[in-house]
């Protein structure tokens, strides 16, 4: 592992590590001693750095090279040379996460609820009118969208929603920190201190967790990689895992201390980059 701090104390908190279409890396940093966040752009041989006047919680490079940020204020898009604001257009200007779905509209995750933007307009689909509190959001292989709330998770199909909660094998109701499918298209939830939950089409079914090897209990982010296997970023370490064993990358061997492990994703080149609480 090859290690990059950048300014003082860069802390990458809960950002997603994000990929664009011409292989650059996209992240949102925190200079903790300066006050002050900061789009970061990497294209193999330099960063490049764009300060941010709203918190950023997550960001997505979407299918036509935008970069796309869930802020305390609203919607945030960028071209690559301007930003765009979208605050009165959401249901509310407290946004969590942001999806894209294979059809290439975007998802939003907010305090007021779920809105999706096709391009033109934002706009609350049916039967979606009475959720609120959104903060985590996926798309998965078949254009459902599901999304957590602090009761659980649900599944949107387009015309219905159904909700899964502790009563349906979910190991916790609420701090969920990430939602992710698998090569093999199982639905995996990870949790703040309980580990990572799997969906086995109808319920959930199992829990991986600190005594069945994981590197820590607290899961923060959730990737699977070029060759099938499942990434878990832990509080302490990374684990991989292959459906028959997990392998553990901590902070006793080849992590620095840099914190506990809060974004992960793959390059072009097939290297894991790991966002950290320090770089």
């Amino acid at each position: 592992f090859k290690t990059y701090a950048l300014g003082d104390t860069l802390n990458i908190g809960s950002n997603k590590l994000s990929v664009d279409l011409s292989g650059n890396i996209w992240f949102v940093g925190f200079e903790v001693k300066k006050n002050k966040q900061h789009l970061f752009r990497y294209d193999g041989d330099t960063f490049v750095s764009q300060p941010l006047a709203a918190g950023a919680r997550r960001l997505l490079a979407d299918h036509t090279g935008n970069i796309w940020l869930a802020t305390v204020s609203g919607a945030l898009r960028y071209d690559g040379s301007e930003f765009t604001f979208f605050s009165d257009e959401m249901s509310s200007n407290q946004a969590y996460d942001i999806v894209e779905d294979g059809l290439g509209n975007l998802w939003f995750a907010t305090r007021g609820g779920l809105v999706r933007y096709n391009g033109r307009e934002f706009v609350v689909p049916a039967g979606l009118e009475d959720v609120v509190d959104v903060v985590r959001i996926f798309a998965d292989r078949d254009n459902n969208i599901w999304l957590a709330t602090n009761e659980g998770v649900a599944n949107y199909n387009g015309t219905e929603l159904r909700r899964f909660s502790t009563e349906d094998g979910l190991a916790n109701n609420d701090d969920i920190q990430a939602i992710h499918q698998d090569a093999h298209g199982t639905i995996w939830i990870a949790h703040y201190g309980s580990g990572a939950s799997r969906f086995d089409g109808s319920r959930f079914t199992r829990v991986i967790a600190s005594p069945d090897g994981l590197a820590g209990q607290w899961v923060w982010d959730l990737h699977t990689d070029r060759e099938g296997s499942l990434w878990f970023a832990t509080n302490l370490g990374v684990s991989r895992y292959d459906e028959t064993h997990i392998a553990n990358y901590n902070f006793d061997d080849v992590l620095p201390t840099l914190g506990p492990i809060s974004a992960i994703a793959q390059d072009r080149q097939g290297r894991m980059w790991l966002g950290t609480l320090s770089g």
